[in-house]
């Protein structure tokens, strides 16, 4: 390329970066979301898809209920009661066994192990109240802490024995 072009190249491109850095600022919502904002008044999510429709965590209130009824089956004979008295675990003994809780969770409050398999569970207990839809998304997380490729596979709302829970299923490889 000749010497004498090489300026005017340049200064095409300093126009156009120097354009794009002017009067924008980085900022957070109360919602803790960030947004970039111009000079001109106007901004946009930093994440392009923030605002858009969210399939994995939709609305709580657009979840479907499970029409069928759910109780504790008759063949859940065992029960284990929390030390603190705040909740009691219905079981199949034959099917699942009582482990340690700190050896598959140090925050687990209980633990089973599903015989003759890899499976688990694990209650674990807060005293602090907190909201559903953000309770589902830490339990993604944790999921995915544990996991890789964690997807919610379904998520609806059930009545068990009596209460409304939502119920999440996600697959994902160990």
């Amino acid at each position: 390329m000749p010497s004498y072009l090489k300026p005017i190249l340049i200064l095409p491109l300093m126009l156009l970066f120097g354009s794009r850095a002017q009067a924008q600022t980085e900022a957070f919502t109360a919602a803790g979301d960030t947004v970039i904002l111009y000079s001109d008044g106007t901004w946009e999510y930093a994440n392009p898809n923030k605002g858009t429709a969210n399939t994995e965590f939709p609305p709580l209130d657009s979840i479907a209920t499970n029409p069928l009824v759910f109780n504790k089956p008759q063949v859940s004979q065992n029960s284990a009661k929390s030390e603190s008295g705040a909740y009691e675990a219905w079981y199949n003994a034959k099917k699942w066994q009582r482990t340690p809780p700190g050896k598959i969770n140090a925050e687990a409050d209980m633990a089973f192990v599903l015989n003759k398999s890899e499976g688990y569970g694990v209650v674990i207990f807060e005293r602090l109240e907190i909201p559903l839809d953000k309770l589902r998304e830490i339990a993604v997380m944790n999921a995915r802490n544990a996991a890789n490729n964690v997807k919610v596979v379904n998520q609806e709302k059930r009545t068990v024995n009596g209460k409304t829970i939502l119920c999440l299923e996600m697959a994902g490889d160990l």
